[in-house]
């Protein structure tokens, strides 16, 4: 190939380089424009429903009897960030029929439902209820406690492996 054919090339290869770049950069948003911003209703809670005189009564309970002892790491307390997760009829439960009952007694029931609310951000009976668990039918079930169990062990064989011939 002589110098000028390659020179030729060279320019023909830069040129559609160059065009290229154009096309991408017009097709590019601008960097003035303003990025998207999501909608702060995405990520609303749709069961976040607790009233502010309720978040605030329930907050005052909180503060005052449940905080020193959820915050601070005590055994077999959650911390408050784990009680966001709990419906209110659990951590309702536990005040009034579970481990709490004793530290909560001297609270009145609107008490334990609000400080309940409050941390579950969520108004009694509004929570999404839990399937049972599906069980088998005692007819189709084949245990019989007078024989040896199929597997023994932790695997498939004496030696409690796991390979499958």
């Amino acid at each position: 190939m002589s110098k000028s054919h390659l020179g030729a090339l060279f320019m023909g290869v830069i040129s559609c380089s160059f065009a290229t770049h154009l096309a991408f950069a017009a097709a590019a948003p601008s960097p003035h424009s303003q990025p998207a911003k999501a909608e702060s209703d995405a990520y609303e809670d749709v069961f976040a429903n607790v009233d502010e005189a309720t978040k605030l009564a329930g907050e005052k309970v909180y503060n005052g009897l449940c905080i020193n002892c959820h915050e601070q790491g005590t055994n077999r307390a959650p911390q408050k960030f784990l009680l966001n997760f709990m419906t209110p009829e659990s951590i309702l439960r536990a005040m009034t029929g579970g481990i709490m009952t004793d530290i909560t007694a001297h609270l009145s029931m609107d008490e334990k439902v609000a400080v309940s609310e409050y941390l579950s951000a969520r108004k009694l009976g509004t929570s999404e209820t839990v399937t049972p668990t599906l069980m088998c039918d005692s007819k189709t079930s084949k245990l019989d406690m007078n024989e040896p169990p199929v597997l023994r062990g932790w695997g498939f064989s004496e030696a409690s492996n796991h390979f499958i011939p």
